[in-house]
Parts: C-alpha cells; sequence; structure tokens
C-alpha cells in the first residue's frame, strides 16, 4: 500500500520546500558553518548564502551523522512504517554510511520494520530526479522494493554537466592548482564538470565566456541522452536564475521538452561550486 512506507531524501537534493511539503517527502538537512557560524540547511535563505559568498566567506559542509538520520528514521518506524532512503552520493559525502550506521542500530529496536537505503550517487538536482520519479512510482501504490529495484537500476542514467563560473572553489576543493586557477580567471575559463559513474564529481571540459559555458552544457546533454521522450530536465543555480531559464530556453527548443525543475541550489552544492554555477541533471543512456 502507498501508505505503509515514508519516502526520505536529505537537503542535497535540492527540491523545493513547497514540492517536498505538498508530496509529503522528509528532507534530512545538511550542515554547514559560515563565518564562525553553524547552520543546517534551511536555516538560512539561500540568497543570503550567496551573497555571502560573493562577499568572501568560504562556507565548510557537514555530512549528516548517525544521531541526525536515527531521529528522522525512527520517527517514520515508531508509526508502523517502512523508510525507504534516497541519499547523497557517497562519492561527496559520508551521510549514506551515517544513515547505513543508524538504520543497522536501529532496526532490532523495531522487529518487522525494515529500512531501504538508495545511494543516488548523484547531487543537487539529480538526486532530486530520482526522488520525484521514485514519489510518482509510489503514489501509483507501488511496494516499497519495486521502488527501490527501479531508482537503484536508473542511478548510472542520472547525468549531471555543472558549469561553474570560475576556478576558485575547484582550488579550494583540491580539484586544480593555484596557477591553473589565477591564469583560467583572467582568461575567463569556465570549468565544466561532471559527476561520474562513482558518485564523484571532476572537469571534463572547459569553455571561455559565460555564454559558452552555458551552451557547453546543452551541448553534453545532446551527447548523450538519448530518448527525450517523456524527459523531465532539472536545473539548479547559485543564485543566476536568468541563466538557468537561457539554458532551459535552450533546451525546449532544441529538444521539444516541456517538464522542467528549476530551483536556487543549496549550500550543499553551492559551497564547492560557488555563486553563478549552474547544473543540468536528467536521465541518459550514461552519464
Amino acid at each position: 500500500m502507498e501508505n505503509s512506507y515514508q519516502l526520505i531524501t536529505d537537503s542535497s537534493s535540492d527540491l523545493p520546500a513547497q514540492y517536498l511539503e505538498t508530496e509529503s517527502i522528509l528532507s534530512m538537512p545538511l550542515s554547514f558553518s559560515m563565518d564562525g557560524e553553524q547552520y543546517y540547511s534551511g536555516e538560512m535563505d539561500n540568497k543570503e548564502f550567496y551573497k555571502r559568498m560573493r562577499e568572501g566567506a568560504q562556507p565548510i559542509t557537514s555530512q549528516i551523522n548517525i544521531r541526525e538520520a536515527m531521529a528522522y528514521f525512527e520517527s517514520v518506524l515508531k508509526t508502523g512504517r517502512d523508510v525507504l532512503y534516497i541519499a547523497f552520493s557517497s562519492g561527496l559525502s559520508g551521510t549514506v554510511n551515517s544513515a547505513r550506521a543508524a538504520a543497522a542500530e536501529l532496526l532490532p529496536k523495531y522487529p518487522g520494520r525494515r529500512i531501504e537505503i538508495v545511494d543516488s550517487l548523484a547531487v543537487t538536482l539529480g538526486q532530486g530526479l530520482l526522488v520525484h520519479l521514485s514519489n510518482e512510482m509510489k503514489k501509483a501504490n507501488e511496494s516499497m522494493d519495486k521502488v527501490a529495484q527501479w531508482a537503484r537500476e536508473r542511478v548510472s542514467h542520472l547525468a549531471h554537466v555543472v558549469l561553474a563560473d570560475d576556478l576558485v572553489h575547484l582550488h579550494r576543493g583540491g580539484r586544480i592548482g593555484m596557477a591553473t586557477t589565477l591564469i583560467g580567471n583572467l582568461l575567463g575559463i569556465k570549468p565544466i564538470i561532471r559527476v561520474d559513474d562513482e558518485g564523484k564529481a571532476g572537469m571534463i571540459g572547459k569553455r571561455r565566456g559565460r555564454v559558452n559555458g552555458l551552451n557547453a552544457l546543452v551541448e553534453r546533454m545532446s551527447e548523450i541522452v538519448g530518448n527525450t521522450v517523456n524527459q523531465i530536465c532539472c536545473i539548479s543555480h547559485g543564485d543566476c536564475e536568468e541563466d538557468a531559464l537561457f539554458v532551459k530556453e535552450k533546451i525546449q527548443r532544441e529538444f521539444g521538452i516541456k517538464e522542467f525543475f528549476v530551483n536556487i541550489a543549496g549550500p550543499v552544492l553551492g559551497a564547492h561550486t560557488g555563486p553563478n554555477a549552474v547544473a543540468l541533471c536528467f536521465l541518459a543512456e550514461h552519464r
């Protein structure tokens, strides 16, 4: 039955708060520190988050810990329902390991109850897309086992291509050296990033100039998307909605896709790609 299990995700999915509330999906907030203060996702307005980054703040994100995961899972188990948790990529965070440890500690207290954990190997609206499609199956009264199996089979098809506005944040993350960062920024180089089959992020190219970078997102999609019938495109952005809508309109023209999620990215993505990043996520033949 539809209500025999609860769908849970976390704030790295970047799904709109109104959507999560309307669909009765629980979302566990990751935390971040900025200017010496700690916040949970949702406690600071995302526009304020990017404003502070533009002013020089350097946020540091933290994974969900075991006790936090236990609290969310137990709130469901005690109602007699099971848990299906679609988690932030294990290639980018230890959150999924905390969730597994939480499940192992809780389940002996609730015999007969189950916790299914799906490692999305995804972030931002790539993870959000998997949550949305899983929720559509749940609403159609599909069992937790069937939804979990379907979700795991789709993980390798969750494509992410991200345009970062500069190289500074990649340098902070240890992905590129300082010399490359300085020269690249002087030349207006925009890095193109993808999330790979291990759920890790890495550069796959670069473009000179903002518009060329935005066009590169759509070019990457055309290379790997395959069938676009009934496709849903998801675009998250680092407080640059006009650029996200530019990509959306280009995709509409080129592929005829009509269904989109467009949302500002939260601190999980934003801390690592910075203001003005644009992430395009969709189902593809491969990542």
